[in-house]
Protein backbone atom coordinates (compact mmCIF):
# COMPACT_ATOMS: atom_id res chain seq x y z
CA UNK A 1 0.00 0.00 0.00
CA UNK A 2 1.80 2.97 -1.43
CA UNK A 3 1.91 6.01 1.24
CA UNK A 4 1.90 9.55 -0.11
CA UNK A 5 3.94 12.20 2.11
CA UNK A 6 1.71 14.70 3.63
CA UNK A 7 2.92 17.65 5.55
CA UNK A 8 1.71 18.83 8.53
CA UNK A 9 0.24 22.80 9.28
CA UNK A 10 3.38 25.03 8.92
CA UNK A 11 3.43 26.23 12.34
CA UNK A 12 3.68 22.71 13.86
CA UNK A 13 6.53 21.65 11.35
CA UNK A 14 8.54 24.98 12.29
CA UNK A 15 7.86 24.16 15.89
CA UNK A 16 9.27 20.44 15.06
CA UNK A 17 12.02 21.49 12.54
CA UNK A 18 13.51 23.84 15.43
CA UNK A 19 13.20 20.81 17.77
CA UNK A 20 15.57 18.42 15.46
CA UNK A 21 17.89 21.94 14.87
CA UNK A 22 18.28 22.18 18.21
CA UNK A 23 18.96 18.36 18.65
CA UNK A 24 21.67 18.25 16.18
CA UNK A 25 23.38 21.07 18.29
CA UNK A 26 23.72 18.87 21.03
CA UNK A 27 25.37 16.00 19.43
CA UNK A 28 28.15 15.65 21.28
CA UNK A 29 26.50 15.67 24.93
CA UNK A 30 27.05 11.55 26.08
CA UNK A 31 23.50 9.70 26.44
CA UNK A 32 21.97 6.46 26.11
CA UNK A 33 22.98 4.72 22.42
CA UNK A 34 19.57 3.98 20.80
CA UNK A 35 21.46 1.24 18.95
CA UNK A 36 21.86 -1.11 21.33
CA UNK A 37 25.48 -2.67 21.83
CA UNK A 38 26.84 -6.00 23.16
CA UNK A 39 29.82 -6.73 25.24
CA UNK A 40 32.50 -8.08 22.96
CA UNK A 41 33.61 -12.29 23.77
CA UNK A 42 35.17 -14.83 22.27
CA UNK A 43 33.58 -16.98 20.27
CA UNK A 44 32.91 -20.20 22.46
CA UNK A 45 34.96 -23.55 21.82
CA UNK A 46 32.99 -26.57 20.31
CA UNK A 47 31.83 -29.40 22.79
CA UNK A 48 32.85 -33.22 21.75
CA UNK A 49 31.39 -34.58 18.63
CA UNK A 50 28.84 -36.43 20.59
CA UNK A 51 27.33 -33.49 22.21
CA UNK A 52 26.84 -31.52 19.34
CA UNK A 53 22.50 -30.83 19.48
CA UNK A 54 22.12 -27.59 17.53
CA UNK A 55 21.14 -24.85 20.34
CA UNK A 56 18.07 -23.20 18.88
CA UNK A 57 16.35 -20.21 20.73
CA UNK A 58 12.88 -20.06 19.94
CA UNK A 59 9.65 -18.48 21.19
CA UNK A 60 7.18 -19.99 23.39
CA UNK A 61 3.76 -18.98 21.58
CA UNK A 62 3.85 -20.18 17.83
CA UNK A 63 0.91 -21.51 15.54
CA UNK A 64 0.50 -25.39 16.16
CA UNK A 65 1.38 -26.47 12.60
CA UNK A 66 4.47 -24.36 12.77
CA UNK A 67 5.19 -25.92 16.06
CA UNK A 68 5.53 -29.48 14.46
CA UNK A 69 7.33 -28.60 11.57
CA UNK A 70 9.69 -27.38 13.71
CA UNK A 71 9.07 -30.68 16.15
CA UNK A 72 9.76 -32.93 13.23
CA UNK A 73 13.03 -31.39 12.16
CA UNK A 74 14.56 -33.19 15.27
CA UNK A 75 14.36 -36.69 12.98
CA UNK A 76 16.76 -34.84 10.87
CA UNK A 77 19.08 -33.34 13.54
CA UNK A 78 19.52 -33.66 17.54
CA UNK A 79 18.17 -30.28 19.01
CA UNK A 80 18.28 -28.25 22.31
CA UNK A 81 15.40 -25.73 22.49
CA UNK A 82 15.74 -22.92 24.23
CA UNK A 83 12.43 -21.53 24.65
CA UNK A 84 11.91 -17.79 25.86
CA UNK A 85 8.61 -15.13 25.26
CA UNK A 86 8.51 -14.14 22.01
CA UNK A 87 8.30 -10.70 23.40
CA UNK A 88 11.21 -10.74 25.36
CA UNK A 89 14.13 -8.98 23.58
CA UNK A 90 16.42 -9.04 26.60
CA UNK A 91 16.33 -13.16 26.64
CA UNK A 92 18.01 -12.88 22.83
CA UNK A 93 20.67 -9.83 23.82
CA UNK A 94 21.75 -11.69 26.77
CA UNK A 95 21.98 -14.75 24.97
CA UNK A 96 23.89 -13.30 22.47
CA UNK A 97 25.90 -11.61 24.53
CA UNK A 98 26.70 -14.64 26.66
CA UNK A 99 29.86 -17.37 26.82
CA UNK A 100 27.69 -20.19 25.08
CA UNK A 101 25.56 -18.22 22.10
CA UNK A 102 22.54 -20.08 20.43
CA UNK A 103 23.38 -21.16 17.20
CA UNK A 104 20.71 -20.14 15.38
CA UNK A 105 17.68 -17.48 16.90
CA UNK A 106 14.13 -17.78 15.43
CA UNK A 107 12.33 -14.96 16.25
CA UNK A 108 9.29 -12.81 15.61
CA UNK A 109 9.08 -9.30 13.76
CA UNK A 110 8.49 -7.33 17.00
CA UNK A 111 12.55 -7.92 17.59
CA UNK A 112 14.14 -6.79 14.54
CA UNK A 113 14.20 -3.09 16.20
CA UNK A 114 16.41 -4.17 19.31
CA UNK A 115 18.37 -6.82 16.69
CA UNK A 116 19.26 -5.05 13.37
CA UNK A 117 21.56 -2.75 15.45
CA UNK A 118 24.02 -5.37 16.59
CA UNK A 119 26.99 -6.43 14.61
CA UNK A 120 26.59 -10.11 15.80
CA UNK A 121 25.12 -11.84 13.73
CA UNK A 122 25.95 -13.51 10.46
CA UNK A 123 25.13 -11.70 6.90
CA UNK A 124 23.07 -14.14 5.56
CA UNK A 125 23.71 -12.83 1.88
CA UNK A 126 27.36 -13.50 1.78
CA UNK A 127 28.81 -16.97 1.19
CA UNK A 128 28.76 -19.67 2.60
CA UNK A 129 24.74 -18.19 3.40
CA UNK A 130 23.61 -16.30 -0.35
CA UNK A 131 20.28 -16.00 1.37
CA UNK A 132 19.05 -14.09 -1.71
CA UNK A 133 18.64 -17.25 -3.65
CA UNK A 134 15.67 -17.99 -1.37
CA UNK A 135 13.81 -14.66 -2.85
CA UNK A 136 11.37 -16.94 -4.46
CA UNK A 137 9.73 -18.25 -1.18
CA UNK A 138 7.78 -14.93 -0.55
CA UNK A 139 7.63 -13.62 -4.15
CA UNK A 140 8.48 -10.19 -3.99
CA UNK A 141 8.39 -9.55 -0.41
CA UNK A 142 10.98 -6.76 0.52
CA UNK A 143 14.04 -7.12 2.42
CA UNK A 144 14.42 -3.96 3.71
CA UNK A 145 13.10 -4.69 7.41
CA UNK A 146 15.51 -7.94 7.34
CA UNK A 147 18.30 -5.66 6.61
CA UNK A 148 21.35 -4.22 9.42
CA UNK A 149 20.79 -0.45 10.01
CA UNK A 150 23.23 0.51 7.90
CA UNK A 151 21.66 -1.84 4.63
CA UNK A 152 24.73 -3.15 4.31
CA UNK A 153 23.64 -6.98 5.79
CA UNK A 154 21.12 -9.46 5.39
CA UNK A 155 20.36 -10.21 8.85
CA UNK A 156 17.72 -12.02 9.41
CA UNK A 157 15.63 -14.22 6.70
CA UNK A 158 11.65 -14.95 6.82
CA UNK A 159 11.56 -18.93 7.95
CA UNK A 160 7.55 -19.00 8.62
CA UNK A 161 5.46 -16.01 7.06
CA UNK A 162 1.34 -15.46 7.13
CA UNK A 163 -0.98 -12.76 6.27
CA UNK A 164 -3.83 -11.05 7.79
CA UNK A 165 -7.05 -11.26 6.75
CA UNK A 166 -10.96 -10.48 6.84
CA UNK A 167 -12.68 -13.88 8.40
CA UNK A 168 -16.08 -13.17 7.74
CA UNK A 169 -19.80 -14.64 7.82
CA UNK A 170 -21.10 -15.23 4.24
CA UNK A 171 -24.70 -15.69 5.09
CA UNK A 172 -24.50 -12.67 7.31
CA UNK A 173 -22.52 -10.44 4.74
CA UNK A 174 -24.89 -11.08 2.21
CA UNK A 175 -28.14 -10.35 4.65
CA UNK A 176 -25.91 -6.96 5.08
CA UNK A 177 -26.34 -7.02 1.17
CA UNK A 178 -22.93 -7.28 0.51
CA UNK A 179 -21.43 -10.27 -2.01
CA UNK A 180 -20.30 -13.18 -0.19
CA UNK A 181 -17.58 -14.15 -2.83
CA UNK A 182 -14.08 -13.34 -1.20
CA UNK A 183 -12.83 -11.56 -4.26
CA UNK A 184 -15.58 -9.48 -4.94
CA UNK A 185 -15.98 -8.98 -0.99
CA UNK A 186 -12.68 -7.98 -1.22
CA UNK A 187 -12.79 -5.37 -3.69
CA UNK A 188 -16.17 -3.49 -2.16
CA UNK A 189 -14.17 -2.99 0.87
CA UNK A 190 -11.37 -1.40 -0.39
CA UNK A 191 -13.48 1.96 -0.12
CA UNK A 192 -13.41 2.91 3.81
CA UNK A 193 -16.66 4.14 3.30
CA UNK A 194 -17.98 0.73 2.11
CA UNK A 195 -16.28 -0.95 5.56
CA UNK A 196 -18.42 1.53 7.65
CA UNK A 197 -21.34 0.75 5.90
CA UNK A 198 -21.56 -3.23 5.53
CA UNK A 199 -20.65 -2.26 9.63
CA UNK A 200 -23.92 -0.26 9.95
CA UNK A 201 -26.07 -2.68 8.27
CA UNK A 202 -24.68 -5.53 10.18
CA UNK A 203 -25.61 -3.81 13.74
CA UNK A 204 -28.89 -2.84 12.24
CA UNK A 205 -29.25 -6.78 12.02
CA UNK A 206 -27.80 -7.20 15.65
CA UNK A 207 -24.12 -8.23 14.57
CA UNK A 208 -20.51 -6.47 15.01
CA UNK A 209 -17.55 -6.67 12.74
CA UNK A 210 -15.06 -6.20 15.09
CA UNK A 211 -14.26 -7.76 18.45
CA UNK A 212 -12.87 -4.72 19.98
CA UNK A 213 -12.76 -0.90 18.83
CA UNK A 214 -8.88 -1.28 18.21
CA UNK A 215 -9.56 -3.97 15.71
CA UNK A 216 -9.12 -2.06 12.33
CA UNK A 217 -6.26 0.32 14.34
CA UNK A 218 -4.63 -3.15 14.63
CA UNK A 219 -4.85 -4.24 11.17
CA UNK A 220 -4.33 -0.75 9.48
CA UNK A 221 -0.75 -0.47 11.44
CA UNK A 222 0.30 -4.83 10.68
CA UNK A 223 3.46 -4.65 9.56
CA UNK A 224 4.32 -0.62 9.31
CA UNK A 225 6.75 0.84 11.15
CA UNK A 226 7.45 4.59 12.11
CA UNK A 227 10.20 5.98 9.77
CA UNK A 228 11.66 5.42 6.70
CA UNK A 229 15.46 4.88 6.18
CA UNK A 230 16.20 8.62 5.72
CA UNK A 231 14.48 9.18 8.79
CA UNK A 232 11.12 10.17 8.03
CA UNK A 233 8.31 9.95 9.65
CA UNK A 234 5.37 7.64 8.04
CA UNK A 235 3.03 7.66 10.17
CA UNK A 236 1.30 10.95 8.58
CA UNK A 237 -0.56 10.59 5.32
CA UNK A 238 -3.52 12.11 3.97
CA UNK A 239 -4.58 8.53 3.28
CA UNK A 240 -4.37 7.06 6.66
CA UNK A 241 -6.56 10.50 7.84
CA UNK A 242 -9.26 8.75 5.73
CA UNK A 243 -8.87 5.33 6.89
CA UNK A 244 -9.13 6.47 10.48
CA UNK A 245 -11.71 8.79 10.02
CA UNK A 246 -13.34 5.91 8.92
CA UNK A 247 -12.28 3.78 12.23
CA UNK A 248 -13.76 6.48 14.09
CA UNK A 249 -17.24 6.34 12.57
CA UNK A 250 -17.01 2.61 13.02
CA UNK A 251 -16.85 3.07 16.87
CA UNK A 252 -19.53 5.91 16.65
CA UNK A 253 -21.89 3.49 14.76
CA UNK A 254 -21.20 0.55 17.99
CA UNK A 255 -19.75 -1.86 15.16
CA UNK A 256 -17.20 -3.48 17.98
CA UNK A 257 -18.30 -5.75 20.23
CA UNK A 258 -15.92 -5.03 23.25
CA UNK A 259 -15.77 -9.05 23.95
CA UNK A 260 -13.41 -11.14 22.37
CA UNK A 261 -14.13 -14.67 21.24
CA UNK A 262 -11.43 -15.72 23.38
CA UNK A 263 -14.01 -15.24 26.47
CA UNK A 264 -17.16 -17.00 27.86
CA UNK A 265 -19.21 -14.33 26.56
CA UNK A 266 -17.27 -14.05 23.30
CA UNK A 267 -17.52 -17.13 22.22
CA UNK A 268 -21.30 -17.16 23.24
CA UNK A 269 -21.76 -14.22 21.33
CA UNK A 270 -20.10 -16.22 18.50
CA UNK A 271 -22.04 -19.22 18.76
CA UNK A 272 -25.36 -16.80 18.40
CA UNK A 273 -24.46 -15.16 14.90
CA UNK A 274 -23.78 -12.06 16.36
CA UNK A 275 -19.89 -11.36 14.30
CA UNK A 276 -20.46 -11.00 10.69
CA UNK A 277 -16.81 -10.53 10.85
CA UNK A 278 -13.35 -10.62 12.55
CA UNK A 279 -9.54 -10.39 11.45
CA UNK A 280 -6.47 -12.36 12.35
CA UNK A 281 -3.73 -14.64 10.99
CA UNK A 282 -4.89 -16.57 8.01
CA UNK A 283 -4.02 -19.95 9.58
CA UNK A 284 -6.59 -19.31 12.23
CA UNK A 285 -9.49 -19.52 9.89
CA UNK A 286 -9.81 -23.52 10.85
CA UNK A 287 -9.47 -22.97 14.54
CA UNK A 288 -12.68 -20.40 14.19
CA UNK A 289 -14.63 -22.99 12.14
CA UNK A 290 -13.65 -25.83 15.24
CA UNK A 291 -15.05 -22.40 17.70
CA UNK A 292 -18.38 -22.27 15.50
CA UNK A 293 -19.22 -25.86 13.85
CA UNK A 294 -22.72 -25.39 13.46
CA UNK A 295 -21.80 -21.96 10.76
CA UNK A 296 -18.05 -23.57 10.00
CA UNK A 297 -19.66 -23.57 6.35
CA UNK A 298 -20.35 -20.33 6.18
CA UNK A 299 -16.89 -18.78 7.59
CA UNK A 300 -14.82 -17.57 5.03
CA UNK A 301 -11.87 -15.65 4.58
CA UNK A 302 -10.38 -12.64 2.34
CA UNK A 303 -8.08 -9.64 2.62
CA UNK A 304 -8.20 -6.76 4.90
CA UNK A 305 -10.68 -3.96 4.39
CA UNK A 306 -9.29 -0.37 2.75
CA UNK A 307 -7.36 -2.16 0.30
CA UNK A 308 -5.11 -3.32 3.14
CA UNK A 309 -2.27 -5.89 2.98
CA UNK A 310 -0.62 -6.85 5.92
CA UNK A 311 1.83 -9.88 7.56
CA UNK A 312 -0.07 -11.60 10.91
CA UNK A 313 2.36 -14.07 12.27
CA UNK A 314 5.97 -13.95 11.39
CA UNK A 315 9.14 -16.17 12.40
CA UNK A 316 12.65 -15.04 11.00
CA UNK A 317 16.04 -16.66 11.68
CA UNK A 318 18.85 -15.33 12.19
CA UNK A 319 22.78 -17.01 13.11
CA UNK A 320 24.83 -16.18 15.65
CA UNK A 321 28.40 -14.84 14.26
CA UNK A 322 29.31 -16.51 17.52
CA UNK A 323 27.72 -19.68 17.19
CA UNK A 324 29.22 -22.77 17.04
CA UNK A 325 27.73 -24.77 14.56
CA UNK A 326 26.56 -22.34 12.02
CA UNK A 327 27.17 -24.46 8.92
CA UNK A 328 24.86 -27.43 10.77
CA UNK A 329 21.91 -23.68 11.47
CA UNK A 330 22.15 -22.80 7.91
CA UNK A 331 21.19 -26.53 7.13
CA UNK A 332 18.05 -26.72 8.98
CA UNK A 333 16.78 -23.02 7.82
CA UNK A 334 16.98 -24.06 4.45
CA UNK A 335 15.54 -27.38 4.72
CA UNK A 336 12.53 -25.65 6.36
CA UNK A 337 12.33 -23.51 3.60
CA UNK A 338 12.69 -25.90 0.94
CA UNK A 339 9.55 -27.55 2.73
CA UNK A 340 8.10 -24.11 2.32
CA UNK A 341 7.70 -24.07 -0.99
CA UNK A 342 5.06 -26.55 -1.31
CA UNK A 343 1.46 -25.44 -1.19
CA UNK A 344 0.33 -21.93 -1.68
CA UNK A 345 -0.98 -19.35 1.27
CA UNK A 346 -2.12 -15.81 1.18
CA UNK A 347 1.39 -14.73 2.28
CA UNK A 348 2.76 -16.08 -0.45
CA UNK A 349 0.25 -14.73 -2.77
CA UNK A 350 0.48 -11.19 -1.24
CA UNK A 351 4.01 -10.91 -0.23
CA UNK A 352 4.68 -8.18 -2.84
CA UNK A 353 2.07 -5.86 -1.18
CA UNK A 354 3.28 -6.08 2.02
CA UNK A 355 4.25 -2.51 3.31
CA UNK A 356 7.29 -1.73 3.72
CA UNK A 357 9.02 -1.36 7.11
CA UNK A 358 12.41 -0.23 8.47
CA UNK A 359 12.26 -1.38 12.21
CA UNK A 360 14.68 0.56 14.76
CA UNK A 361 15.28 0.17 18.20
CA UNK A 362 13.13 3.02 18.90
CA UNK A 363 9.82 1.40 18.18
CA UNK A 364 8.82 0.18 21.02
CA UNK A 365 8.93 3.73 22.63
CA UNK A 366 7.17 5.32 19.52
CA UNK A 367 4.69 2.72 19.28
CA UNK A 368 3.78 3.20 22.99
CA UNK A 369 3.38 6.88 22.44
CA UNK A 370 1.88 7.21 18.93
CA UNK A 371 -0.81 4.37 20.26
CA UNK A 372 -1.94 6.05 22.89
CA UNK A 373 -2.09 9.53 21.74
CA UNK A 374 -4.10 8.36 18.38
CA UNK A 375 -6.75 6.07 20.78
CA UNK A 376 -7.36 8.80 22.80
CA UNK A 377 -8.28 11.17 19.79
CA UNK A 378 -9.72 8.33 17.82
CA UNK A 379 -12.46 7.48 20.08
CA UNK A 380 -13.36 11.09 21.44
CA UNK A 381 -16.35 12.19 19.45
CA UNK A 382 -15.12 15.66 20.09
CA UNK A 383 -11.84 15.20 18.20
CA UNK A 384 -10.86 14.02 14.54
CA UNK A 385 -8.99 11.83 12.84
CA UNK A 386 -6.35 14.67 11.23
CA UNK A 387 -6.29 16.12 14.95
CA UNK A 388 -5.37 12.11 16.15
CA UNK A 389 -2.28 12.39 13.03
CA UNK A 390 -0.95 15.50 14.02
CA UNK A 391 -0.82 15.27 17.61
CA UNK A 392 0.18 11.39 17.15
CA UNK A 393 3.12 12.86 15.33
CA UNK A 394 4.09 15.57 17.40
CA UNK A 395 3.88 14.22 20.35
CA UNK A 396 6.04 11.12 19.15
CA UNK A 397 8.72 13.34 17.67
CA UNK A 398 9.20 15.16 20.53
CA UNK A 399 9.39 12.43 22.88
CA UNK A 400 11.99 10.57 20.84
CA UNK A 401 14.42 13.74 20.55
CA UNK A 402 17.53 13.48 21.01
CA UNK A 403 17.79 10.07 20.44
CA UNK A 404 16.12 10.10 17.11
CA UNK A 405 18.33 12.74 15.27
CA UNK A 406 21.65 10.67 17.09
CA UNK A 407 20.59 7.53 15.69
CA UNK A 408 19.96 8.30 12.03
CA UNK A 409 23.44 10.27 12.26
CA UNK A 410 24.99 7.15 13.25
CA UNK A 411 23.54 5.40 10.54
CA UNK A 412 24.39 8.07 8.17
CA UNK A 413 28.06 7.57 9.46
CA UNK A 414 28.00 3.27 9.33
CA UNK A 415 26.58 3.91 5.37
CA UNK A 416 29.79 5.72 4.31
Amino acid sequence: MRQVRWFLPRALLLMLGLLLLLTACTASVETVNPIPSLSPTTKPSAPPEGDRKLRIMVPKELPPAWQEELQAMEEQQPIEWLRVDSADANAYLDALAGSNPPDLLLFGASLLGELRGLNVLEDLSSLPYGGFSYNHVFPGLSLDAYKSLDGRRLMAFPLRLSALVTFYRADLVEKAGYPKDPESLGDRLADPEEWVKLGTAAKANGQWIQEKKTDSLDFLMAGQGFFDGDGTFVRSTRELITQLDAVQRAYQAGTAAEWDIGSWVGRNALHQSRFAMLYGAEWKLADLKKLDPEHAEEWQMTRLPFDTYAPGDTLLFAIPSRGSQSEQAWAFATAMLERKEKGESYARQWASRFPPSWPTPLDRKAEKLWRATVSTYLFDESKTSTQAVATGYARTIAELNPDLGRLFEQIRRSSR
